[in-house]
């Protein structure tokens, strides 16, 4: 289990580090391929251990869901006059769901784990 968390970790790696090329130099292709290739990550990470029966997704796929939602709309409004405001609220409020999603994630593997 350790050497597959690899991906995660990695995947998590790439994103930051593509974000922060991404506010640092602009758009580019190497923070868009770090960016795409984070998240790649993360989707085969999280789909292993769905087949793998690590875990079975319940009630908190709903927060991944609605953050992803959240941080992609308020990225695409970005180009829209819309209040900067409204766009930072919802790319916070999406990261903080994904986020809660990856703590309900660990915890339900953590439990499965134990009673194993």
């Amino acid at each position: 289990m350790q050497k597959i968390k690899l991906l995660l970790y990695t995947g998590l790696t790439f994103l930051t580090i593509g974000i922060i090329l991404r506010f640092s130099m602009g758009p580019g292709l190497i923070p868009s391929i770090l960016i795409y290739s984070g998240v790649a990550l993360k989707v085969s990470y999280l789909l292993y251990i769905i087949f793998k029966g690590r875990f079975k997704p319940g009630i908190e796929i709903l927060f991944l869901l609605v953050g992803l939602s959240l941080v992609f709309s308020g990225s695409r409004l970005r180009g829209f006059d819309v209040n900067p405001y409204l766009i930072t609220s919802m790319i916070v409020a999406g990261a903080t769901l994904k986020l809660l999603f990856i703590i309900f994630l660990f915890r339900k593997i953590k439990q499965r784990s134990n009673k194993s």
